[in-house]
């Protein structure tokens, strides 16, 4: 039973250098928490959203190296991003806290390939959390508040994932060509003549075994 549910984890579940960045779900409680008018319904509202949110996570963190496109003879991890937009723009209807989805969303979209591919999505993003803000029916006051802080690092943060998969990427590359150069490169030692001991070397010379006689 564990090891069925654990190839499962494996081929569905959240990546585990992942997790610590489900911290910022916490987002979403902050508008709950502090309204005075919330009612059981806005906290079903976020289960559903981190409901909705957890396995396009999962999925998307999965594919980023192997499907990294849109739709490529099935939905690539760009689909995933997608994803995160739409729910980032609809969940900030409800509740506020949602725009962090679209934190999520610049930063997956930054380790993309190709760099195009990563430049768009990370702008789909920061234009989404203006769309959001739009579209939010929150007081306008509360919009800059709720929305401010989301649109400057939003762009921020898909940049930084950017320049850290180049960075990763640039490593691996030139990690690849040493590792060449030195297979390819025949040792020193390969065809040098065995050396000869002499009496004035430092090392003292070890007598050779002697060969049993017939």
């Amino acid at each position: 039973m564990i090891e069925p549910v654990r190839r499962a984890w494996a081929r569905y579940g959240i990546p585990r250098h992942a997790l610590p960045w489900l911290i910022y779900l916490v987002a979403l409680a902050f508008a709950p928490s502090f309204d005075p008018d919330t009612t059981r319904s806005d906290w079903i509202a976020v289960a559903v959203l981190v409901v909705v949110f957890l396995p396009t996570y999962a999925w998307t963190t999965r594919n980023l190296e192997r499907r990294p496109s849109l739709w490529r003879r099935g939905p690539g991890a760009a689909s995933g991003v997608l994803m995160l937009v739409a729910l980032g723009i609809l969940g900030s209807a409800i509740n506020p806290g949602a725009t962090v989805f679209l934190v999520y969303a610049a930063s997956l979209a930054g380790r993309l390939r190709p760099r195009r591919n990563a430049l768009t999505w990370i702008l789909a993003a920061a234009v989404a959390v203006i769309a959001a803000g739009l579209l939010s029916p929150i007081p306008i006051a509360y919009r800059l508040v709720a929305f401010g802080p989301v649109a400057v690092l939003t762009p921020i943060l898909g940049m930084a994932s950017l320049f850290e998969a180049q960075r990763t990427q640039s490593n691996a590359r030139l990690e690849w060509r040493r590792t060449r150069s030195n297979v390819s490169r025949p040792s020193p030692n390969a065809n040098a003549s065995p050396a000869t001991c002499t009496t004035s070397s430092a090392t003292p010379c070890r007598p050779s075994p002697s060969r049993p006689r017939a």
